[in-house]
């Protein structure tokens, strides 16, 4: 079977290490290959209809991805972890362009999907979300850095790096503002 049939020419988008592909989803379902992905206008959250649900810090999480390379034997099923969002405010007023989770994140997780966790119920004054949606990527962990000093001549020695659990995340309008922008440029005719 010929690729051009399944998927077309990725876009590269370097402002956050991703490509976007374009597939043929009838082409997949013909081929048996099952496949799942987030809707646009039903299952994904951009910054406006975070504000209007009322997301804020302390919002259940569930982070897919292949950390480590970890796949399955026979199907190669996502490894999902939860977390909560850490700091989302400063993301949802566009005063950054990311936000944080405290999620355990390592190599194999960036680029992967950030989903809200439905809840049933919620705090007094709160709103709950009852659905999950896909409300970023994750963008890298946040190291926490140690740095161990030489007392005779001030200079650090050696530095100890650990995951700290904090991880960055782009939120969905951005990622959509890169493709859009990635796209025109791709579409732009080559230089004569």
């Amino acid at each position: 079977m010929r690729r051009a049939n399944r998927f077309g020419s990725p876009i590269k988008i370097p402002e956050i290490d991703v490509a976007v592909i374009s597939i043929n989803g009838q082409q997949l379902r013909k081929d048996g290959i099952r496949f799942a992905c987030f809707l646009n206008d039903e299952t994904v959250m951009p910054r406006s209809k975070a504000i209007e649900k009322g997301v804020s810090e302390g919002e259940g999480i569930f982070v897919l991805g292949f950390p480590f390379g970890l796949v399955g034997k026979g199907k190669n099923f996502v490894i999902v972890r939860q977390g909560v969002i850490a700091t989302i405010r400063d993301c949802l007023e566009g005063d950054q362009k990311d936000f944080l989770i405290d999620c355990s994140i390592f190599p194999g997780n960036s680029g992967g999907p950030v989903v809200s966790r439905p809840e049933v119920v919620a705090i007094e004054g709160t709103k709950n979300i009852t659905r999950a949606y896909l409300i970023g990527i994750v963008a890298a962990y946040v190291p926490y850095r140690d740095v161990a000093i030489n007392p005779q001549t001030g200079n650090a020695r050696i530095i100890f790096e650990e995951n700290s659990s904090l991880a960055s995340v782009f939120p969905v309008d951005y990622i959509e503002e890169l493709v859009a922008k990635a796209s025109a440029r791709k579409a732009e005719p080559a230089p004569a």
